[in-house]
């Protein structure tokens, strides 16, 4: 699939001709490639992605997705790392040179079906600088996150000067409960005392993004 239908056409005519390529079909129409996908016997489709004519991107992500069994392989003039990431994460398999000889492009596409993946050494670490900053940033964690909310609550009570009895009072539980939450908040935090465990608190939070329940509040 190309929009250089004159180059589909030699490469499908080529790649039949190569040791464990069974046949080709060659379009530079994606509503072909389309048609093929659903309807034929396919193992896999080698995309053009410099077209600017249609979206080659969105026909690796729409065929990754409706025949996650085809091994899709993209192939570009040029070895520009941001459409080549892009081609990955839409699902692509492997990328390869339009300049690449010809058995070795029929090796990666035989070995893309049998689920292998290739890109060029030379370029790789261009790939995966583009796909590290594409990718989503961890949520930022602290030494918070490892409570529940239930002791998170008894920490923002004590915060607010409340006795235990007064927690127990506010949250509707015994003080023995209110006592074993604060036990297995300082186990958690790492900390030994109510102060220790309460500055944690106040080190985590910034006083403009408490959310604290006022006292009294059900």
């Amino acid at each position: 699939m190309d929009e250089q239908t004159a180059l589909s056409e030699a490469l499908a005519e080529a790649l039949s001709r190569q040791p464990g390529v069974v046949s080709t079909l060659s379009t530079g129409d994606p509503r072909v490639a389309a048609w093929a996908l659903e309807s034929r016997q396919v193992d896999g489709l080698l995309v053009g992605i410099d077209s600017q004519s249609w979206d080659a991107t969105g026909l690796i992500r729409w065929s990754a997705r409706r025949r996650p069994d085809i091994a899709v392989v993209a192939m570009s003039r040029f070895d520009e790392p941001g459409s080549i990431c892009a081609a990955l994460l839409a699902g692509a398999r492997s990328w390869v040179p339009k300049r690449i000889h010809l058995h070795e492009l029929a090796g990666v596409l035989v070995a893309a079906a049998r689920g292998e993946s290739f890109v060029p050494p030379r370029i790789l670490a261009g790939v995966f600088r583009e796909m590290a900053r594409a990718a989503p940033l961890p949520e930022p964690s602290g030494p918070l996150d490892a409570l529940t909310q239930r002791e998170l609550d008894v920490l923002e009570y004590l915060a607010l000067g409340l006795s235990r009895a007064e927690i127990a009072d506010e949250l509707g539980v015994s003080v023995n409960t209110v006592r074993t939450h604060l036990q297995r908040s300082h186990a958690k935090l790492g900390v030994h005392t109510r102060l220790e465990a309460v500055s944690r608190l106040m080190l985590d939070r910034s006083a403009g993004s408490l959310g604290w329940p006022g006292h009294g509040s059900s």
